[in-house]
């Protein structure tokens, strides 16, 4: 989880990473942290994207169950089944919140871990 605000400080992200309105997008989504760069910015990914940003503010969570890109069965009714397309942060709940495309279309509602089942890669 990478929590920030413009009022944080610009600091905090790589200069590469300060221009356009892309790094206003952090707070509440869910990063995979990949590694670290040489001059010390961890490397954070979101989807196909990765960010540089200072360690200062990020914070551990666990594991989510479900990735960018997974092929899951939502249970909701009418059942059905979708791709993973956003991972956030549900602050009161405490827990992941998925966004789906469902259909080619991005779903008008998300979904909790609860809500899903992961359907494995076929082995072709």
């Amino acid at each position: 989880m990478y929590s920030w605000f413009r009022e944080k400080g610009e600091h905090l992200l790589h200069p590469d990473e300060r221009q356009g309105a892309s790094h206003d997008n952090y707070y509440g989504r869910v990063f995979f942290c990949s590694g670290e760069t040489e001059d010390g910015y961890l490397v954070l990914n979101f989807a196909d994207k990765q960010y540089r940003v200072k360690p200062d503010i990020y914070r551990v969570m666990p594991t989510p169950p479900f990735k960018f890109g997974d092929k899951v069965r939502y249970k909701a009714k009418p059942e059905g089944v979708g791709i993973i397309l956003g991972l956030g942060w549900h602050f009161k709940r405490e827990e992941p919140i998925y966004t789906l495309i469902i259909d080619g279309k991005r779903a008008k509602k998300n979904y909790y871990a609860d809500d899903l089942e992961l359907i494995p890669p076929k082995n072709d």
